[in-house]
């Protein structure tokens, strides 16, 4: 549930906030991002300064988060009705992104849902239109419903359709589904042809999966350097995505300063102050990651940050809480994976993962999870899976698919010698442990 669909990317670079206000200049010291089509995407502007991100809110300004939410749920109320009446597909497609966008930002499970209702209204009520198709496909994409959604982009393309934004949609179902070396090519592609903060972000985000920590620097702080619009939602999210590779090559001072500078910017963005409370946590300042999460759960319908809180009161001794919202993370979670198997598989296996959980169980949603979509991710969570439920055939079965890879990041080894060591495969996992060190110096 935590992709960004291309429809989606395009409004957070576009949302008006309804106010006048100068774009955001660049940083003095920080070099132009490239303005022109077939210029190189920065390959090590930051070599200088390592952290050219975040920049604080008075250098670099956008609209107040609270108020760009409100105008964002302006927006789509204006489309909502317009639709209602609308002889045309516009208003209903737009409705539908907007939707998408807000539940990106809120954790609204309510939002998708009510996204996909009127996609599959819009493919009914035109589907001699190729933007139905379209819209359907990036509704159904947003649930994990990958073959769904290409099966819509061929319908769309056979009625007329073949656009940039189309070759994109594909490619980003190809990268979600672990297709890592073509999801680099044609990232690489984009930032040449379409310089700018979302294909540099993007790629970026391709370089720091890749271990290319440098790369990925640069890129970010181009993409942001790049960003002339005041709304909150595209800078959020940057610093999110940057904050991400920060955390997952160790580097947590960073990638809280980057959570930070994110929820600042939008106290709404429900993973920037996920993320945030978990290094919170782990830094020793529970109160404030405590604090953070009630108020995530007061707007969001997603039991993912419902057991996140749990967990906190948990390991804060404040056990009655802790137990009461984790029966309700369970019973949200039995209901949501009824109905969006393929999207919450990942969510439900790390929620039985946890403390008093079921291991065997948590396997079975793992595997499902992987067979969608093979991503790192995806084999990690499946190896972790099986090693707890005492399956270490089938996690060292995955840990050599995944150490098969072009590239293994240190954190990927780490997991896949846990998965030779429970097999018993003695010649990997010493292997494994040492590449993964050495890698991480």
């Amino acid at each position: 549930m935590k992709r960004l669909l291309p429809a989606v990317v395009a409004i957070l670079t576009t949302t008006a906030c309804h106010e006048e206000s100068s774009p955001p200049a660049p940083a003095p010291a920080a070099k132009q991002a490239p303005g022109g089509a077939g210029q190189q995407p920065p390959q090590a502007n930051a070599t200088a300064s390592a952290f050219r991100t975040p920049r604080a809110n008075a250098d670099y300004p956008t609209t107040d988060g609270a108020l760009a939410l409100h105008n964002l749920s302006s927006q789509l109320d204006g489309q909502l009705a317009v639709a209602a009446k609308a002889a045309a597909p516009d208003p209903l497609a737009n409705a539908v992104a907007l939707l998408e966008l807000r539940g990106q930002l809120t954790g609204s499970i309510a939002d998708y849902e009510h996204a996909l209702v009127l996609a599959e209204q819009l493919v009914k009520k035109f589907p001699e239109r190729a933007m139905s198709w379209v819209t359907h496909a990036q509704a159904v994409s947003t649930f994990h419903r990958f073959d769904e959604a290409l099966a819509d982009y061929a319908h769309a393309e056979k009625l007329g359709t073949h656009t940039v934004e189309l070759v994109g949609a594909r490619e980003d179902i190809a990268a979600s589904r672990g297709e890592d070396d073509r999801a680099l090519a044609y990232r690489e592609k984009m930032a040449k042809e379409l310089p700018g903060l979302t294909t540099f972000s993007a790629l970026a985000m391709t370089a720091g999966e890749r271990g290319d920590l440098t790369r990925a620097r640069a890129l970010f702080a181009d993409a942001q350097d790049s960003y002339r619009n005041i709304s909150p939602f595209a800078v959020a999210r940057l610093y999110w995505e940057n904050g991400m590779v920060e955390e997952r090559i160790g580097s947590k001072q960073q990638a809280r300063a980057l959570f930070e500078a994110s929820h600042e910017r939008l106290p709404c963005f429900v993973e920037a102050s996920s993320h945030l409370a978990d290094l919170l946590d782990a830094a020793g300042e529970r109160d404030r990651a405590i604090a953070l999460m009630r108020e995530v759960i007061k707007t969001s319908d997603d039991p993912e940050f419902v057991a996140q809180l749990s967990e906190l009161l948990r390991k804060a001794g404040k056990s009655d809480e802790a137990t009461a919202l984790r029966k309700q993370a369970a019973d949200r979670y039995e209901a949501l994976i009824k109905k969006y198997p393929l999207a919450f598989a990942d969510h439900m296996a790390r929620f039985l993962l946890l403390p008093g959980g079921d291991a065997k169980r948590a396997l079975s949603f793992a595997q499902m999870n992987l067979k969608n979509r093979a991503t790192v991710e995806a084999q990690e969570l499946a190896i972790e899976s099986a090693v707890a439920a005492g399956d270490s055939a089938f996690a060292c079965k995955v840990a050599d698919a995944l150490t098969g890879r072009s590239v293994v990041l240190p954190s990927a080894r780490a997991i896949a010698a846990k998965a030779y060591a429970a097999c018993g495969r003695k010649d990997r996992a010493p292997d494994e442990r040492t590449a993964s060190a050495a890698k991480a110096k």
